[in-house]
């Protein structure tokens, strides 16, 4: 016959632990924040998740050149390549700081997209006049078109209408906007 499996312990020597005393917590549900939602605080959040890494090598500036989100189909998009489809609008940003252009950027966008705009350019420059030779207006405009909701797309302009200056931007309707 069998010994039990605690018979078969003792006899190897295994010293059973001894019970715990400790108050284990219920998992509860995070109670609601008592501060309220101030608009400005929301703001300022939003501006530092879009800040500019500084240290943002070229390598990682010109990887991004295009970016194309699910939803998007690959036709659609090597159209958008390809500059078949007509930009109904453009933003002109050379010369502005990063933080003007952003706002700008923003602005733009949200005001294309209440005008059913689907197609729109944008025109940063290459960096060309900056001391390190990178375009940080480039850089902020990429970062801020990959994070906006309404962006379904962009590439790089064909060369004749900015290259690398510039992007095309394909732009999703608002829903329950007609």
């Amino acid at each position: 016959m069998h010994d039990s499996f605690e018979d078969e312990m003792k006899k190897a020597g295994v010293i059973p632990l001894q019970s715990s005393t400790k108050i284990r917590p219920k998992n509860k549900i995070p109670a609601e924040p008592k501060i309220p939602f101030r608009i400005e605080e929301s703001r300022q959040v939003l501006e530092e998740s879009l800040s500019i890494d500084p240290y943002a090598s070229m390598h990682e500036i010109e990887s991004d050149v295009e970016l194309r989100k699910p939803g998007l189909t690959h036709q659609r998009f090597k159209k958008l390549k390809q500059g078949a489809i007509h930009r109904q609008d453009e933003l002109y940003l050379r010369g502005f700081s990063v933080a003007e252009a952003k706002k700008r950027i923003h602005n733009f966008i949200s005001q294309s997209v209440n005008a059913h705009k689907s197609c729109v350019k944008i025109i940063h420059g290459r960096g060309l006049n900056s001391p390190d030779g990178i375009s940080k207006l480039k850089l902020a405009t990429q970062q801020i078109l990959r994070l906006n909701k309404f962006v379904m797309g962009y590439c790089e302009a064909k060369g004749n209408d900015g290259g690398a200056g510039a992007k095309y931007v394909l732009l999703r309707r608002r829903k329950g906007k007609n």
